[in-house]
């Protein structure tokens, strides 16, 4: 079952990846931004590190300017709630426009981030992509770093900043030194530090800002004694000079109060819209004239931001297009929320909700909320977001917002339970997110919300499921009753249907699962949704269930078009295996081909981890290739040993898997030891059809060493029902090798009757299963003397699967054999495609991805996923490469 959603980039203000821009009424600080702009092109490390006030942003800002002309810039600015998903989205976002060559997927490393495991690897990728940029210099400017408080966030940074390639320099500003290896990037002379004495303000440049500042009749200190006052902080500078007062030396709490009682001052100064002004809008993190009016309700807010501006009032201008947008200062945007909770706190809560309804990020909406105090909407929107949050790596977001929530309703709500288990669900954590659900399902049932109550019930059984406890999932089902007219809920419901009728029966449950599941899912549901619902391999040969995988195939690679990669992946690795498992396995190859390139740019995420290592598996088993058969196997049980929350339930399932093929090899080492392990393996938690696969390997044993009765009295009872719960072909392996064993016995009647679900209706999608048992069973029987007990027909089937299966073992596949390569309109040989192609020929002139996009009438992302194909094809590192390969090969193209 597929448990995550597309990868797609994280949801966040643009605002974030704008740089402030330089306004007027700035002293000249040639001096300093000549200094910041040599060291941001000497690469490495540049570190702006001071308290709040010392100008880091606006130098920065400025030094940025003076890059030399073509310079690449992604400027991020941090919030306190970034973690390491969010941070690397907003930088990948920042660093769109100049078409790094992507071998993964940019999309899914913010989601691959989230998991320590994985940091190296998102690291690596992300320093491949920037050294390979067709840019002379690039610089990565993080600002405000001091806000984020994550660990694995300083992890990844330190990655960068210890290997950053030579056309890059990564630039921070921060209120304290970040926990990076600082001293080693010393002592290589890869750091450029300025820090206050660097930052502050020097006599001629007090003068200067004396000028600029002007103001008759104000008083001044003398500029030695606010160099000696403040020394030179800029900001206090620019408060003592606009207010007449020389304020005490900045540092710490004393540079707070300083900041609060000057900036009051000033506050006191303004007329008193403004003033009213600026405390209702302080709860924005930007201030943008239609968010402004809507917090304010004052229809007069672009004014109102213009006159700020003007002002000069402590705030940036942030560069988002054509909508003026400021951003307040932090210490004077802290000043204004504690006058405001001071002095209206009745209006606190309602400015705080008026934000949250215009606010389209859910982090910043749901931050809000729970400001304001709003616990129950805060619950609400925090399970409508999360869903959304999952595929880009939120996961980790959502539990740290719920654990915002006071400690009492952390323990009781089932509204945050519901979070905790929808958390749980992508990683494939069973355990948790059962416990989770059951806590759920006891909250709402006392409450008497029927409808979360029916969400949480079909999660519920569907971990309850995947943890073994099949019966209490099928309970959990039925007790769900009517369904609201909710469609994501409709078909959640059908996909734990669909594994309850695989692990109980009837026989046809699962195939009918599917394809109401497809009739609910056509009704316009979105990838996303027909992703995160997507069959499972496992239930293949089912009754019916090839023709309704078949067209779940159809219609989910229609919805995916060229757009949602992570779906055509899903659709494609499931044609692979009806193809595979109607012994078409040249064709199952080339569809498989197309899964693997998938799996490589997506970053081999962990729902396509098992589908195509059993696949492989699977296919070397039918080729007859032992050794990389074997290797397989080991990886697989390494894969879900490894796993606590699953082990339990699956490592029986792959046991049996790999024993059954390794039998129909007559790889007897490989069978005895999985079959020792099988036996082993604790039946508690496991699926009701393993009771009958134990059997049925164990009657292989029995075959193979002449012992009929012990065989039959195994394989009797599971051919007569494994039918009923079958998965993986146990039913066609049970029935061949009852046929075999009856056979034996000198009961012929008895070996057709055992064939006969096989050979007819019944069995006609059995065709993976029957070649699965092995070419030696089916040798057995069609050379057997069935004295008239088997009509031609029946032993031409036995012939025609005993050709296949011989011709499958020891032939090469397709991909490998010898064939002309692609030639593309008659010119030339390579291993492009049209369209690869085209967008090659489009890169050689020069045309940026979005400009491809549009000429081609493809998404970005589809352009992005080309550009990494002709890469990989013509084992070339960046754009400029494959635009010179182009320009020498075009003549014979």
């Amino acid at each position: 079952m597929a448990a995550a959603d597309a990868p797609t980039r994280p949801s966040f203000p643009v605002t974030k990846i704008r740089r402030p821009l330089l306004r007027g009424g700035l002293v000249d600080r040639s001096r300093l931004e000549d200094d910041i702009a040599q060291a941001l092109t000497h690469g490495g490390v540049t570190l702006l590190c001071a308290p709040a006030g010392w100008g880091k942003t606006v130098a920065l800002a400025r030094a940025v300017a003076r890059l030399p002309a073509g310079a690449a810039l992604a400027w991020v600015s941090l919030d306190e709630d970034d973690d390491v998903p969010r941070l690397l989205g907003c930088l990948l976002a920042a660093l769109d426009p100049f078409d790094l060559p992507w071998r993964i997927d940019p999309d899914a490393l913010a989601a691959m981030a989230m998991q320590p495991a994985h940091l190296r690897r998102v690291a690596d990728e992300l320093l491949n992509a920037l050294a390979a940029a067709d840019v002379p210099h690039g610089v990565l400017v993080l600002d405000d770093l001091h806000r984020v408080r994550e660990a694995p966030a300083f992890e990844l940074l330190d990655m960068l900043a210890q290997q950053l390639p030579p056309p890059w320099t990564l630039a921070l500003a921060t209120r304290v030194d970040p926990p990076l290896a600082l001293a080693r990037l010393r002592v290589r002379g890869e750091l450029s530090e300025f820090r206050q004495p660097v930052l502050a303000f020097v006599p001629a440049e007090i003068q200067a800002l004396r000028d600029l500042l002007g103001q008759p009749g104000v008083a001044a200190p003398a500029g030695d004694e606010l160099l000696a006052r403040t020394e030179g902080w800029p900001a206090g500078l620019r408060l003592c000079l606009s207010t007449g007062r020389a304020g005490s030396a900045p540092g710490g709490e004393a540079q707070r109060l300083v900041f609060a009682y000057l900036a009051e001052e000033i506050f006191a100064t303004l007329p008193a819209e403004l003033r009213e002004f600026l405390l209702q809008v302080s709860v924005l993190h930007e201030l943008r004239a239609s968010r402004c009016a809507a917090v304010a309700q004052d229809p007069r807010a672009l004014q109102r931001l213009e006159d700020i501006e003007r002002r000069g009032l402590f705030a940036s201008v942030l560069d988002v297009g054509d909508e003026l947008t400021l951003k307040l200062h932090d210490l004077f945007r802290d000043f204004l929320q504690d006058r405001l909770r001071r002095e209206q706190p009745e209006a606190w809560c309602e400015l705080l909700r008026r934000a949250a309804a215009g606010e389209t990020d859910p982090l910043r909406r749901i931050a809000y909320m729970l400001q304001a105090g709003d616990w129950d909407a805060a619950e609400r929107q925090l399970v409508d977001a999360t869903p959304g949050l999952l595929p880009q790596g939120g996961g980790a977001q959502a539990l740290r917002l719920a654990e915002q929530f006071p400690p009492e309703r952390q323990a009781t709500s089932p509204r945050l339970a519901l979070v905790r288990g929808l958390v749980a669900f992508p990683g494939f954590a069973w355990r948790t997110m059962q416990e989770a659900m059951q806590c759920a399902v006891d909250g709402f049932e006392r409450a008497g919300e029927a409808g979360p109550l029916a969400q949480a019930r079909a999660f519920n059984a569907l971990a309850l499921t995947a943890t073994g406890r099949v019966d209490d999932g099928r309970a959990e089902l039925e007790a769900i009753g009517p369904l609201p007219p909710v469609l994501a809920l409709q078909a959640q419901v059908q996909v734990g249907r669909y594994w309850s009728t695989g692990a109980l029966g009837p026989a046809d449950g699962p195939a009918s699962c599917v394809r109401h599941l497809v009739d609910i899912l056509a009704n316009g549901a979105p990838p996303s949704l027909w992703f995160s619902c997507a069959p499972h391999f496992m239930l293949i040969g089912r009754a019916g269930m090839n023709a309704a995988l078949a067209q779940y195939v159809s219609m989910a690679r229609a919805v995916a078009g060229d757009g949602h990669a992570p779906l055509r992946a899903v659709a494609n690795i499931l044609d692979a295996w009806l193809l595979m498992w109607r012994g078409e396995l040249d064709a199952a190859e080339a569809r498989f081909a197309e899964v693997d390139g998938d799996n490589r740019w997506l970053g081999e995420p962990r729902n396509l981890r098992i589908p195509i290592l059993a696949f492989r598996a699977v296919r070397h088993a039918l080729r007859g290739d032992v050794e990389p058969f074997r290797a397989l196997g080991v990886e697989v049980l390494a894969d879900v040993d490894g796993d606590p929350q699953r082990r339990g339930t699956w490592r029986g399932v792959y046991l049996y898997m790999q024993a059954r093929m390794a039998a129909g090899l007559e790889d007897w080492d490989t069978a005895g030891c999985m079959y020792g392990e099988l036996l082993r393996t604790p039946a508690a938690q496991e699926w009701p059809y393993l009771a009958h696969a134990r059997a049925a390997v164990g009657a292989q044993f029995a075959l193979r060493d002449g012992r009929l009765d012990a065989a039959l009295q195994a394989l009797r009872p599971a051919a007569a029902v494994a039918h009923e719960i079958d998965s993986f072909g146990l039913h066609a392996t049970a029935c061949l090798l009852l046929a075999q064993a009856e056979l034996s016995a000198g009961d012929a009647p008895a070996a057709a009757r055992a064939l006969a679900p096989l050979l007819g209706a019944q069995g006609r999608d059995e065709l993976g299963g029957v070649l699965l048992t092995g070419a030696s069973v089916l040798r057995a029987l069609v050379g057997a003397d069935w004295r008239g007990a088997l009509d031609g027909r029946g032993l031409a089937v036995l012939q025609r699967w005993l050709a296949l299966s011989e011709g499958l073992r020891g032939a090469r596949p397709a991909a490998e054999r010898e064939a002309p390569a692609p030639a593309v309109r008659g010119l030339a040989v390579h291993p492009l495609s049209e369209r690869e192609l085209e967008v090659l020929q489009r890169i050689a002139e020069g045309d940026s991805n979005k400009l491809i996009a549009r000429q081609l009438d493809l998404s970005p992302h589809t352009v992005k996923r080309h550009v990494a194909n002709i890469l990989d094809k013509l084992a070339l590192a960046s754009r400029g490469q494959a635009a010179a390969w182009y320009r020498a090969n075009e003549a014979r193209l």
